[in-house]
């Protein structure tokens, strides 16, 4: 062999390190379920002909009809109260969500509203299917319950659509913000859901901390424990309600104990914080050779939380404080503001990446898949929540033999906090 030879050789073998070097960041092939099941729901809108949510939800698939999560104070476009919840339908991993409410006085009641998630760009898309019928139901409810001036004024909006049209919509992105992601709060208290207190939908009273602020709050649910099941007994008879299932996943088994072992509520927190952390993947991509070991970092307990970020749980464990720690250290890293990280509503000092399961593991998990420096020093653990009907993700722990070579002190030099 010549040295040209030798030379070329040895190009074709750079050229395939910088490769695959790419590739292990690069969104892993898993297909586009989310993207297809909206492909198909669309469709079934356009061949069936339904005008009306009612019509429309009789036809789609019964396995989306059979998860649901209720609402009963709404923060979105869709309105929400006790008697006509809010319902999330979504996909088994939670790439697929379509949402609905339930009385035409109620804002939003005109169409259905839906989220998909690619795995190809690891992001989210937005986008609202109208109905004519509920359209024409909801001007009817204007005109008979409002001033003429006011009523004009709410109906114009119901037909000038052009903001609220589309994927990522201006009227989408005004509430899900530029890089769109869900709003949904952190385990384990969920305000304005049936079952907000840690999926005990029965509960009187409970002492959680707010996940926007972090302050102490007693919470009384009372009034949603008695909507809660009324609704579940008058949902039968509604003209949208009466098509979701599984309606009993609702209620705690055990009336003594009250609580679900993983409620809806439990169940949509760790999917959707699976595909947030591949969209958090995604925005420290600048960074990535610094941001990845903050996944260590956190699994390792070497993330210190400034003062003004750390809580009191009621003389209890503060649940959400690895989920808390794990999201200053990627804020601290990458210069990113942390409320463009999280999934939480109202943004605060008490935002924070918890789940039900383990979100540290579940993060390092994806860093893991698609950084092999970060998968050497890290494997495989058997992890997730008994009774989940939605199986357990891949969660990865630090291997014993990198920990003996990588102090938190080193974890912390690599990553930069």
């Amino acid at each position: 062999m010549n040295r040209f030879q030798a030379l070329l050789l040895f190009i074709v073998f750079l050229a395939g390190q910088i490769a695959r070097a790419q590739n292990a960041y690069a969104p892993q092939p898993k297909g586009e379920p989310g993207i297809a099941l909206f492909e198909q729901i669309v469709s079934l809108k356009k061949s069936s002909g339904v005008n009306r949510a009612d019509e429309f939800l009789a036809q789609i698939p019964a396995d989306l009809l059979g998860r649901q999560v209720l609402i009963f104070k709404s923060f979105s476009l869709q309105e929400a109260d006790m008697r006509n919840p809010r319902v999330l339908l979504f996909s088994k991993d939670a790439d697929f969500v379509l949402s609905f409410n339930g009385d035409p006085s109620q804002y939003g009641f005109e169409g259905v509203e839906t989220m998909r998630f690619s795995y190809a760009e690891d992001r989210f898309i937005f986008e609202e299917i109208p109905f004519e019928g509920d359209v024409a139901d909801r001007k009817l409810f204007l005109a008979r319950s409002l001033t003429k001036k006011d009523a004009d004024r709410q109906i114009g909006l119901l037909d000038n659509r052009a903001s609220r049209t589309g994927p990522n919509a201006v009227a989408c992105i005004g509430c899900h913000r530029g890089d769109a992601r869900p709003n949904w709060d952190h385990y384990p208290f969920w305000p304005g859901v049936f079952g907000q207190l840690d999926s005990k939908p029965l509960q009187e009273k409970g002492r959680f901390l707010d996940p926007a602020s972090g302050a102490k709050s007693v919470v009384d649910n009372r009034a949603a424990a008695a909507a809660l099941l009324e609704f579940v007994k008058t949902a039968p008879t509604h003209r949208r309600y009466k098509w979701l299932r599984n309606l009993d996943q609702q209620l705690p088994a055990n009336a003594s104990d009250g609580k679900i072992p993983f409620g809806p509520a439990s169940a949509l927190t760790e999917k959707l914080a699976a595909l947030n952390f591949r969209r958090v993947f995604r925005l420290t991509q600048p960074v990535h050779q610094r941001a990845k070991w903050v996944a260590l970092a956190g699994e390792q307990g070497c993330i210190d939380l400034p003062k003004e970020l750390q809580l009191s749980y009621f003389g209890r464990q503060d649940l959400t404080e690895s989920g808390r720690k794990l999201l200053y250290g990627l804020a601290k890293v990458t210069g990113l503001p942390s409320s463009l990280l999280t999934t939480n509503f109202q943004r605060g000092p008490g935002n924070s990446f918890a789940t039900p399961g383990s979100e540290v593991q579940t993060y390092l998990a994806l860093v893991a898949s698609r950084d092999p420096e970060i998968a050497s020093h890290s494997a495989p653990v058997t992890a997730g929540i008994t009774g989940s009907p939605y199986g357990a993700e891949a969660h990865y722990a630090p291997r014993a033999r990198s920990l003996r070579l990588l102090s938190c002190a080193s974890i912390k030099a690599r990553a930069g906090l």
